[in-house]
């Protein structure tokens, strides 16, 4: 197919292939029931992207709740540091 497109290709500093000539070329495509197939799968893929999406969404604003709360606890006195280092301290 490449040598084709090479045939038709005019212009000598932009290559052009023109619709009319492109409308002329056999693609050779699956069955039917395959291509419904490709179809089917490929929209199955999409779902679970765009539910693995949005789950990273809820997942990325629960941090940042989380981080707010933190900050807060820490600012208002509620979260003592020094606490957490001496048990983490501890565990180790």
């Amino acid at each position: 197919m490449g040598a084709e497109f090479s045939r038709l290709k005019f212009g000598s500093t932009h290559s052009t292939i023109y619709m009319p000539d492109v409308a002329k070329f056999a693609m050779p495509l699956p069955p039917v029931e395959e291509q419904r197939e490709i179809v089917d799968t490929a929209r199955a893929r999409k779902e679970k992207m765009e539910a693995l999406g949005e789950l990273a969404r809820q997942e990325a604003e629960r941090l940042r709740e989380y981080r707010s709360s933190l900050i807060s606890a820490a600012v208002t006195g509620q979260l003592n540091i020094d606490d957490f280092q001496a048990r983490r301290l501890e565990a180790a």
